[in-house]
């Protein structure tokens, strides 16, 4: 059980990490940005005294510039701040393994993975399945021959629609 928290926490937990480095990314380009609308400034500044010495009426067409340059750095910014949200979905089920006993006794758990995975399509619709070591250790403690009569699971599917099937 705490194999599978661990690995909750620890998916959780990415996501977090993402979501963090998107955030670090969009404050580092807009401390850039900050930083080049500064040096844009100066120059400004710097031509704004060479222009007192020509006529207004040029001093106010390169304000009307500097206006349009910051307003396309804002929506440059705007796009880079969207970050996706992932979301995990649970499902808990309990898996009838039964079948493979009215058969002979050798190969039983093999048979018993088979079965569990085709449960698994057949009830969440998706061939993507990826069984953890975890359960397949559960699975495979008795033997070959002696695998348990059912089982309790648990279903996360991520961003990639990849099923992860968990022991409860």
């Amino acid at each position: 059980m705490n194999s599978v928290k661990s690995a909750k926490v620890g998916k959780v937990e990415e996501v977090a990490k993402a979501k963090a480095q998107a955030k670090a990314q969009a404050k580092a380009k807009e401390a850039k940005e900050a930083k080049e609308a500064k040096e844009a400034k100066t120059k400004v500044e710097e031509t704004k005294v060479e222009e007192t010495k020509v006529e207004e009426t040029k001093v106010e067409e390169t304000k009307v510039e500097e206006t349009k340059v910051e307003e396309t750095k804002v929506e440059e910014t705007k796009e880079v701040t969207e970050v996706k949200e992932t979301v995990v979905k649970t499902v808990d089920l309990v898996i009838p393994l039964a079948a493979p006993y009215s058969s002979r006794g050798y190969r039983r758990t093999v048979k018993t993975v088979k079965i569990l995975k085709n449960f698994i399509k057949k009830h969440t619709k998706n061939d993507n399945i990826k069984i953890t070591d975890e359960l397949n250790k559960k699975l495979w403690e008795n033997g070959i021959r002696n695998p348990p009569r059912k089982i309790k699971v648990q279903l996360l599917t991520d961003e990639n629609n990849q099923i992860r099937v968990y022991p409860k």
